[in-house]
């Protein structure tokens, strides 16, 4: 079985709350591990067909799954052709946000994780190579998967439009895969991995983190499972870390910087870009 339903990401635009939505519909089948990073060539693209066929185990017309890895070009290329090789007639989903916005909750992920030390200013403006401003390019990762799939296969969503219309949000998004959009369901109240429970090991929480918690406990462990135990074991070892206010002139400058972006990215999709350029 392979997936017909694919969300491309972008990081830190509540793909983790959408992917649990969507499961939550009973004719879609999200797999229980987001991020497979399947169509990733450093990372699982290796492990086979096989291995990605085995992830999807539900019933249900639709089968999809979440990876954000998959609109980070150009620290990812190749992604988009892969995925077609593999799944051509797929549904995209594409949830972006206030590209100032979703750099610095990018900066505060990784900061929380211990792979950024750099001041937020410094991180956001570094010159080349620079993650925080490509993954905010929405028009450059859409350009990507535009050879291989036809506009009408790609919905873009919006963070804003999932969090404050959430509703109106996901039957457009149920319309689009084809399944029932009038399904409605309590737990659409959930949001999953807000940024403000990010903490930061400290050294002694870091050095509990490289134990191999799986054989302490004394069996294997599902992944979520053994980040949930390592979150448990290592919170007493790590402190709360708090987005950082965006100065003023670092937003003109990244938005500068994007504005070029923006706009080709709101003449490929017609999505409003006006409240982020302000």
């Amino acid at each position: 079985m392979l997936p017909n339903l694919v969300v491309i990401g972008a990081m830190k635009c509540a793909t983790t709350s959408l992917h649990y939505y969507l499961g939550l519909h009973p004719e879609i089948s999200m797999t229980a591990e987001k991020e497979l990073h399947f169509f990733v060539a450093e990372r699982n693209w290796g492990r086979g067909r096989g291995w990605y066929e085995r992830q999807f185990t539900g019933r249900g017309p639709v089968h999809g799954e979440s990876s954000t890895t998959y609109a980070r070009f150009p620290h990812h290329p190749g992604v988009a052709a892969r995925m077609h090789a593999l799944v051509p007639d797929a549904r995209l989903l594409y949830v972006v946000r206030d590209p100032v916005e979703r750099a610095v909750s990018q900066y505060v992920h990784e900061y929380a994780a211990g792979r950024e030390d750099r001041p937020l200013v410094e991180a956001l403006t570094a010159p080349s190579a620079n993650p925080y401003l490509d993954l905010s390019r929405y028009a450059l990762q859409i350009e990507q998967y535009l050879p291989y799939y036809p506009k009408e296969r790609i919905l873009v969503l919006t963070a804003e439009d999932l969090g404050a219309r959430r509703a109106e949000t996901l039957r457009r998004t149920f319309a689009f895969l084809g399944v029932r959009d009038t399904f409605d369901d309590p737990r659409f109240s959930a949001i999953k991995h807000a940024s403000a429970s990010k903490r930061r090991l400290g050294p002694r929480g870091e050095r509990l983190a490289r134990l191999p918690l799986w054989r302490l406990l004394g069996r294997p462990l599902p992944p979520s499972w053994r980040r949930l135990a390592g979150r448990l074991l290592s919170h007493p070892f790590s402190s709360p870390v708090e987005a950082p206010a965006i100065p003023p002139d670092l937003r003109r400058r990244l938005l500068d910087a994007l504005r070029g972006d923006l706009e080709r990215f709101h003449l490929l999709t017609g999505q409003t870009v006006d409240t982020w350029l302000r």
